[in-house]
C-alpha cells in the first residue's frame, strides 16, 4: 500500500508540475515572439530626435563660426591699415583704455555710507548744511544749558544746607534759653537760701548771676536776631536759586526736544555723525559724477572708434570698443587672434561631429529600412517631420 501511494503521489506532483512548466514556456516563447514595432518606433525617434538635435548644434556652431572668421578678417584689415593712418582710431582707443581704468578707480573707492543714510540725505539734500549748522548751535547750548543747571544745583544744594544750619542754630539758642532760664532761676533759688539760712549777704553772688543771665539773653537775642537775617536772606537766595533752575529746566527740555526731533529727521545721533555722514554724500555724489562723466567719455570714443574703424570696412568695428588694448598693443592683438583661432577650432571641431551624428543616423534609418520593409511609411513620415520641425 505504501508503494502504491507512493506512486500515486508522485504521479500527481508531475502533474502539477506540468501546467507550470507549460505556462513558463509560453511567456518565455511570448517574449521571443514580441513585434518589434515598439522597439523600431523608438528607435526612429531617437534617430529624428538626435538629427534635429545636430542640425540645431550645426547652424548655431556655424553662425557662430561666420562670425569668428569675420573678427579674424577684421584683424586682417587692421594689420593691412598704413601706419600713419592709425593715429584717428588708436588715439580713440587710448582714450577708452584711459576713461576705462578712471572709472574703475572710481568703482573701487570704497565709501562707507549705508543705503538709509543715502536716502535721508538725497530726502533732504538742500538743507543738511542748515540743519548741520544749527544742530551744533543747539548741542553748544545744550551744553551750557547742562553746566548751568549743575551750577544751580550745586548752589540749591549749598543754601538748603545753609537753611538746615540756621535752623539748627536756632533749635540750639531755644536749648541755650531754657537752660540759661534755669541755671539762672537755680542760682538765684540757691543764693537766695543760702542768704536765709547762713544769713550771709549774698548780693555780689546775686548781681553776678544776674549778669550772667542777662550776657545770656542778650547773646541768644542778639544770635537769634542774626539767624533771622540770614534765613531771610537764604530763603530769598533759595527761592531765587529754584527760580532760575526751573527755567534753566524748560530750556533744557525745550532743546532737548528740537535735538531729539533734527536727529530723529535726519536719522543721526549727533551732529558729528551727521557731519561725517554729509561727507561721506558729498564724496559719493563727486564719485558718481566723476563715474558718469567717464562713462560719458567712453561712449564718446567708442563712436568715434566705431566711425574710424568703419572707414576702412571693419564689419564689426563695434567689438574692437571692448578690446581696445588689441589696438595698441601688437602682443594683445596676436593673443586676440590666438583665442578665435582656438574658437574656431573649436567650432569646427563641433560642426563636424554633428555633422557624423547626422550621417550615422540617417545610415541607422536606412538599415531600419532595409530590416523593416513595412515600417517605409512610417520611416518616410518621421523623415517629413524631422523636415517639418527643422528650426
Amino acid at each position: 500500500m505504501g508503494l502504491f501511494s507512493w506512486l500515486r503521489k508522485k504521479k500527481k506532483e508531475s502533474v502539477k508540475e506540468q501546467p507550470e512548466l507549460r505556462a513558463e514556456e509560453a511567456l518565455s516563447m511570448e517574449a521571443a515572439e514580441l513585434p518589434a514595432v515598439e522597439e523600431t518606433s523608438q528607435s526612429l525617434e531617437d534617430c529624428c530626435e538626435q538629427m534635429r538635435e545636430a542640425k540645431r548644434q550645426i547652424r548655431e556652431a556655424g553662425v557662430e563660426y561666420e562670425a569668428v572668421t569675420s573678427y579674424l578678417t577684421d584683424i586682417q584689415k587692421i594689420d593691412m591699415v598704413p601706419e600713419e593712418e592709425r593715429k584717428a582710431f588708436e588715439e580713440a582707443a587710448e582714450k577708452i583704455v584711459l576713461f576705462r581704468k578712471e572709472r574703475e578707480r572710481y568703482k573701487s573707492q570704497e565709501i562707507k555710507l549705508s543705503e538709509r543714510h543715502r536716502q535721508r540725505m538725497e530726502q533732504y539734500e538742500d538743507i543738511v548744511p542748515e540743519e548741520l549748522k544749527k544742530m551744533q548751535k543747539n548741542e553748544q547750548y545744550q551744553s551750557v544749558i547742562k553746566n548751568d543747571m549743575r551750577h544751580l544745583e550745586g548752589e540749591k544744594g549749598s543754601l538748603s544746607y545753609e537753611r538746615e544750619e540756621i535752623i539748627e542754630k536756632q533749635k540750639y539758642l531755644k536749648k541755650l534759653a531754657v537752660t540759661t532760664a534755669v541755671l539762672v532761676l537755680l542760682l538765684i533759688l540757691l543764693l537766695v537760701a543760702l542768704e536765709a539760712v547762713f544769713e550771709v549777704t549774698m548780693a555780689v553772688p546775686f548781681l553776678l548771676t544776674v549778669f550772667m543771665g542777662a550776657s545770656s539773653a542778650l547773646y541768644i537775642v542778639l544770635e537769634s536776631r542774626k539767624n533771622r537775617r540770614g534765613m531771610v536772606l537764604t530763603e530769598r537766595k533759595l527761592s531765587r536759586a529754584i527760580g532760575l533752575l526751573n527755567k534753566v529746566k524748560i530750556k533744557y527740555v525745550n532743546n532737548t526736544g528740537c535735538l531729539e526731533y533734527a536727529y530723529e529727521k535726519l536719522g543721526v545721533g549727533s551732529s558729528m555723525e551727521l557731519e561725517y555722514i554729509w561727507k561721506q554724500y558729498l564724496l559719493l555724489k563727486e564719485k558718481e559724477r566723476q563715474f558718469r562723466s567717464a562713462t560719458d567719455k567712453i561712449n564718446q570714443y567708442n563712436q568715434i572708434l566705431i566711425n574710424e574703424l568703419k572707414k576702412y570696412g571693419i564689419a564689426d568695428a563695434e567689438v574692437w570698443t571692448y578690446q581696445p588694448e588689441g589696438l595698441l598693443d601688437q602682443k594683445e592683438m596676436v593673443e586676440v587672434r590666438h583665442r578665435l583661432n582656438v574658437r574656431r577650432q573649436k567650432l569646427r571641431e563641433r560642426m563636424d561631429y554633428n555633422n557624423k551624428m547626422l550621417k550615422d543616423n540617417l545610415e541607422e534609418l536606412q538599415r531600419i529600412k532595409k530590416q523593416r520593409p513595412e515600417r517605409e511609411n512610417e520611416i518616410r513620415l518621421f523623415l517629413q517631420g524631422f523636415s517639418m520641425d527643422e528650426i
